[in-house]
């Protein structure tokens, strides 16, 4: 093969201008070539584009961008036409996109892939809150409502994080529809831009701080301007104990 290629290109340097410039992919040499492959160790994806419109059986040499030297040098196995035609409309500067085993893998920076920080199930153990996922989780699958995906999303999140909606919003979106009801994940606040509120039903819910819970989120326990209760496993005597104020041992919180 080798020779046979030398063989017919042995015109070339006595008629120099029938050799073609091309700069192409490296996976899509095979496309274009024919002939023997002679091409540089360690070779990197040069890219471009035909510079020229070529025909089958031309004489090209392939091209590295913004060099001199060919990479690859041959026959052309098939017209830049044709090349366009069997891949679908791919440009000859994006062959790099075939299915044809030549795919290029992609840097990441060091830890991976970014995680998407978002829940995909509710933390609460309430067992009517699951069951108003279960529904959701149906509604969604089976009717690719938006609307539903909404409220599936945010029956995951935690009560502080519901987002809020105003009360004018919420009039707006009411506007013509007595006879629906709205079904709001999250707080309904008040908008004093609103002078006139037609008949709405309203559930209320009582202070979020109120919770039990509020009273160990803050600083650590035992650090200076700290309020916040430790947690320990009982308050009995034979479990640990949080130190209280010692102004009298030079400490204090």
């Amino acid at each position: 093969m080798f020779m046979s290629m030398v063989h017919r290109c042995h015109t070339i340097p006595d008629n120099p201008d029938i050799m073609k410039k091309f700069q192409v992919d490296r996976g899509a040499i095979k496309f274009v070539l024919s002939g023997a492959n002679i091409m540089c160790p360690g070779l990197t994806s040069p890219g471009g584009a035909l510079d020229e419109e070529v025909l089958e059986e031309t004489p090209v040499a392939i091209m590295a961008e913004g060099k001199q030297h060919a990479l690859a040098i041959g026959y052309t196995k098939l017209s830049a036409k044709d090349i366009k035609t069997i891949n679908k409309g791919i440009a000859v500067d994006n062959m790099h996109y075939l299915n044809d085993g030549l795919w290029k893998g992609i840097d990441l920076v060091a830890g991976g892939r970014g995680k998407k920080a978002r829940r995909t199930a509710p933390m609460s153990d309430d067992v009517y809150l699951k069951l108003l996922v279960k529904l959701y989780r149906f509604l969604v699958r089976r009717t690719g409502s938006k609307f539903n995906a909404v409220i599936l999303k945010r029956l995951f999140m935690s009560e502080t994080s519901w987002p809020p909606i105003f009360l004018k919003r919420l009039i707006t979106f009411m506007n013509g529809k007595d006879d629906k009801i709205a079904v709001i994940v999250g707080t309904v606040t008040d908008d004093k831009r609103v002078y006139e509120v037609p008949a709405i039903k309203v559930l209320l819910r009582g202070p979020k701080n109120a919770s039990t819970a509020v009273n160990h989120f803050g600083k650590s326990p035992g650090v200076p301007h700290s309020h916040t209760n430790p947690y320990v496993r009982s308050k009995g005597r034979k479990f640990e104990g949080a130190r209280g104020r010692r102004n009298s041992r030079g400490f204090r919180v």
